[in-house]
């Protein structure tokens, strides 16, 4: 896809946001939920199939794209952000899987929504633990166990799920029947991308052979680089905010950007954020570059939380405060250290790059 092309979409992503997202996050953060129609509306943009083929129903862009357009719906509010990847990442693992063909149309189409389930109790970081079960009988595989903290989950009509055969752990595509909801999880950020759990009793499964190699790696590709995205556009929106408020708010007869201190914070800010995004966007170019999507979210996590810490101090007492937009970003930001990997995982795929053969 050419530049312009890029960034197009990306202005198309900024102006929903700007006018669908923005004005009712502070709503939305506070009753934990979304109105109903946010996710058809950006289905109806068609960002939920960016990355499935044109002949599979989507809009076949490569990841550069895709990234750039979730980076600004983030910058609306996060949480749509996550839930919209979540989908496209199910429907990615879909496609190169060789899945159900309508089901995937359906998921770039937004007629069904996806979420991954894949973390439990003693299974969060260390995926090789993993309890859950899928067995065959007969013709068919049946899935049974518990798993935790899944994003997009109360909504989710298909979750891939990681289970183990016996003979090591293998990724299914799971329906509705025989699957429950656990109750939503009271997170500190992120409300409104509906974390539960997911119970599977015998739920009828379809085992995704044509995925090789590592399972978790299969959601990694598009999952890590979601989250770094996500996490440069908590960071911009943070940056964005203290930048206008130290132009308004005045102390000692001046505005608070006329004192150095602040300059320099905020010059650390546009530094860091810029730094991320540079980061993701060369990870993108290759998404099978494992060491450069690991520096990408390492990188991208960090800068969300430092930028957004730094946009509370900036807005001084009133940053504690629910109303102003800020503190809620703080809170949105840590959990880029921690969703598709934590930073001391990426630490250790970093590392071992540098001393692979």
């Amino acid at each position: 896809m050419s530049t312009s092309d890029l960034l197009e979409i990306r202005g198309l992503a900024r102006s929903f946001a700007e006018a669908e997202l923005r004005p009712h996050t502070e709503r939305w953060d506070a009753a934990r939920a979304l109105d109903d129609d946010v996710i058809a509306k950006i289905a109806q943009l068609g960002f939920l199939g960016m990355l499935v083929p044109e002949s599979a129903g989507g809009m076949g862009f490569d990841m550069a794209t895709w990234i750039a357009a979730l980076e600004e719906l983030a910058w609306g509010e996060a949480g749509v952000a996550l839930i919209v990847a979540q989908t496209v990442t199910a429907a990615d693992i879909l496609v190169r899987a060789g899945g159900d063909a309508t089901l995937i149309g359906e998921l770039a189409s937004g007629a069904r929504v996806g979420c991954i389930a894949f973390a439990e109790d003693d299974a969060g970081t260390d995926l090789s633990a993993v309890s859950t079960r899928a067995e065959r009988r007969g013709d068919g595989w049946y899935v049974t166990g518990r798993k935790r903290w899944v994003t997009n989950g109360a909504r989710a009509d298909v979750a891939i799920v990681l289970a183990d055969t016996g003979d090591g752990p293998a990724l299914f595509s799971v329906g509705a029947a025989g699957r429950t909801n656990g109750d939503p999880a009271a997170t500190m950020g992120l409300r409104t991308a509906a974390v539960t759990d997911l119970v599977f009793d015998a739920a009828p499964a379809t085992h995704l052979t044509a995925v090789a190699g590592d399972a978790r790696a299969q959601a990694d590709d598009v999952g890590r680089l979601s989250a770094a995205a996500i996490a440069v556009g908590i960071a911009q929106a943070a940056l964005d905010h203290a930048v206008a408020y130290a132009a308004e708010r005045r102390q000692f007869g001046q505005p608070l950007r006329a004192f150095e201190g602040i300059q320099f914070k905020l010059a650390e800010m546009a530094t860091r954020t810029a730094a991320a995004r540079a980061l993701v966007e060369r990870a993108a170019a290759d998404p099978s570059d494992d060491a450069a999507a690991a520096m990408a979210k390492l990188a991208a996590g960090a800068a969300a939380m430092r930028v957004t810490t730094e946009a509370v101090q900036v807005f001084g007492g009133y940053g504690y405060m629910k109303d102003y937009p800020v503190e809620k970003l703080m809170r949105d930001a840590k959990a880029m250290d921690i969703v598709h990997g934590t930073s001391e995982m990426q630490r250790l795929r970093i590392a071992a790059a540098l001393y692979a053969d």
